[in-house]
């Protein structure tokens, strides 16, 4: 609208009055209408008269200027431009833009994860963009960028240990992009080699058997230990160190060890066939003879021996022995007198002995 003056005379008081008047085709334009802030946008008037001056009011009052200008929209809202207009004549005009500049904020980028802590390398975690609107993001995980990503990426991270940062990029339906590196996102700790060892891995039924807690901790608090001793009494432990663990039967034996800690690492080592016991028999044996003439064989025979290569001694021992299969021996004896037998079979380290005398 144009501003025309008229000027009056009333009781000797003068003073002028102001109209608003049309604009004719003069306008205002701007870089853009929708920004990203922070942001400067140009704002230029356009078909206006040769002489004409110039105030603009983006919202701090008027402040004379050229036919151009610029503000820096540093936060997000919807902002009205005002143009004034001064003509040659005197007159003015006003161009009003009501919410001209739609100034959207920054994104605020935002995330979730499926584990805090990673136990071993070869662990991954999923990583979901939560931030809403968004239309495209970038990630950059462990050094690896992964550009117009998915909003759910798994992951790897790699040495070194420790805390563990990622930055995500993403861009919302407005074209704004918002950048933020997450620190301390993920965890990883130094990984821990169980160990242990028992005070005798083999012997005779029954056998109480002692462990010892070898591992390293390397520092890191410990939740809970979970021995399991498959076929022994009792066939688990949460000590630190179990003692008395008895075994009754013959057979090899598994045992496990697993340790948690505070921060949710499970660490395990089994070790199969680690124990091998075995029970006590009374050894029988047949002769062929118990009394023999000068260049006779005695032979004799081993009923229940388990090992594969039992033990078979005459006494003294001026003795032709011959073992002639598994279990059967042939002797010659070349001193006559009274000869004793001596016989041991030993399976998983425990021995049974029988001695024949006469």
């Amino acid at each position: 609208m144009t501003l025309k003056r008229f000027v009056f005379l009333i009781v000797g008081f003068l003073f002028t009055i102001e109209i608003n008047g049309q604009c004719g085709t003069a306008y205002v334009s701007s870089d853009d209408t929708v920004v990203c802030v922070p942001r400067i946008v140009r704002f230029t008037a356009h078909r206006f008269p040769v002489g004409t001056t110039f105030e603009w009011d983006l919202g701090s009052g008027y402040v004379s200027s050229d036919s151009t200008y610029t503000k820096l929209y540093a936060t997000s809202g919807n902002f009205n431009v005002r143009l004034k207009l001064k003509y040659l004549d005197g007159s003015t005009c006003i161009i009003d833009k009501v919410g001209f500049i739609q100034a959207k904020p920054v994104p605020i980028p935002a995330y979730s994860i499926s584990k805090k802590v990673i136990c071993g390398y070869a662990d991954s975690v999923v990583l979901t963009d939560m931030s809403p609107k968004t239309v495209s993001r970038d990630w950059l995980v462990d050094n690896v960028l992964y550009t117009n990503g998915p909003k759910v990426l798994k992951s790897i991270f790699r040495a070194p240990n420790g805390y563990k940062n990622f930055t995500m990029f993403m861009r919302d339906s407005f074209g704004c992009e918002g950048k933020r590196t997450f620190d301390s996102a993920v965890f990883i700790p130094d990984s821990i080699s169980v160990n242990f060892s028992a005070n005798k891995l083999s012997g005779c039924t029954p056998a109480s058997i002692n462990f010892k807690n070898l591992t390293d901790t390397l520092g890191q608090n410990i939740q809970s230990w979970n021995w399991e001793f498959p076929g022994a009494t009792p066939s688990t432990s949460n000590l630190y160190q179990p003692q008395n663990i008895i075994y009754n039967s013959i057979n090899s034996f598994n045992v496990y060890l697993t340790l948690v800690t505070k921060k949710g690492c499970t660490y395990t080592k089994r070790i199969d066939n680690y124990l091998k016991f075995a029970d006590s028999i009374n050894l029988t044996a047949n002769f062929s003879k118990t009394n023999l003439c000068g260049n006779e064989y005695l032979l004799l025979n081993l009923n229940n021996a388990r090992s594969p290569d039992p033990t078979v001694l005459a006494s003294p021992s001026s003795v032709v022995s011959t073992k002639t299969s598994q279990y059967n021996y042939s002797f010659k004896f070349t001193n006559f007198g009274t000869y004793s037998f001596y016989i041991s079979d030993e399976i998983n380290g425990c021995k049974s002995e029988k001695t024949y005398v006469n």
